[in-house]
């Protein structure tokens, strides 16, 4: 199904400028354009804006937020699970206040006066705060080793909405070329020309991707079936050849 970016703005309570300008920073972009210049919004889109909301609701920046959502490693589930623990945190957080003013209200209804040493608890966010600070990290760790997450988001913040569709359009473009030589062997050389292709993309365009690194992807297509969807979409099995490609390239160019 495809949305406008009106009926977007509407269904995600944010405005038709917000939009845009997530849009302009290469946060989220539209997947489609028609002949006549509209930009249109599939599913994915909309999966994609709720997880940037949820992030933005929990304090993030966009650019960590950027870095984050676009990382290979990226896990919506795992995600998922994390927003959820925060905002029951959060939910602890607000029910305190709301015990907290309706003690007051009844002490003053009563003439009492309150009690001193407790009567400030409920605005001590310190076990908030080493969750937001616990969260964060874990971000960090959970989609990339840490120098290779704050590389990404460097580099991922400067992309304009052209280097995006660049960005894009290649990666397409080495799933689709993959997709043609699955009937080879992953020791194949164009099999293995497209792998050190894929290898560059991944160092160019996100972080320098060593081959430790670069193996563990190649396992990740495998384990994470939102990952293996994404390569299975394009031929069955592509997921499972491109990981034992990854597997001889590294072992070939290992010092």
């Amino acid at each position: 199904m495809t949305y406008t970016i009106g009926k977007v703005a509407r269904i995600a309570h944010v405005s038709v400028r917000t939009l845009h300008y997530y849009d302009a920073i290469g946060l989220l972009n539209p997947s489609y354009e028609t002949p006549s210049g509209y930009r249109l919004y599939v599913d994915s889109d909309l999966e994609l804006l709720q997880q940037v909301l949820f992030f933005r609701s929990l304090g993030f920046p966009l650019g960590q937020i950027k870095a984050i959502v676009q990382s290979p490693a990226f896990d919506r589930r795992k995600a998922l699970e994390a927003h959820r623990t925060a905002l029951l945190e959060r939910r602890k957080a607000v029910e305190a206040l709301l015990a907290a003013v309706g003690h007051t209200i009844e002490a003053m209804d009563k003439g009492e006066t309150m009690d001193t040493t407790t009567m400030f608890d409920a605005f001590d966010e310190r076990a908030l705060e080493e969750h937001r600070t616990k969260y964060a990290d874990e971000a960090k760790q959970r989609w990339g080793t840490t120098d290779a997450y704050v590389e990404s988001q460097r580099r991922t913040s400067k992309h304009t909405k052209e280097d995006w569709k660049r960005i894009q359009q290649e990666g397409a473009e080495i799933r689709e070329g993959l997709a043609t030589l699955m009937d080879h062997s992953p020791t194949d050389r164009d099999v293995q020309t497209l792998v050190k292709r894929f290898h560059e993309y991944m160092s160019t365009n996100f972080y320098a991707c060593s081959l430790e690194m670069l193996s563990g992807l190649g396992d990740m297509y495998v384990s994470d079936p939102r990952f293996t969807a994404t390569y299975d979409k394009v031929r069955p099995g592509l997921a499972t050849f491109l990981r034992d490609a990854i597997k001889i390239y590294c072992t070939g160019n290992a010092t």
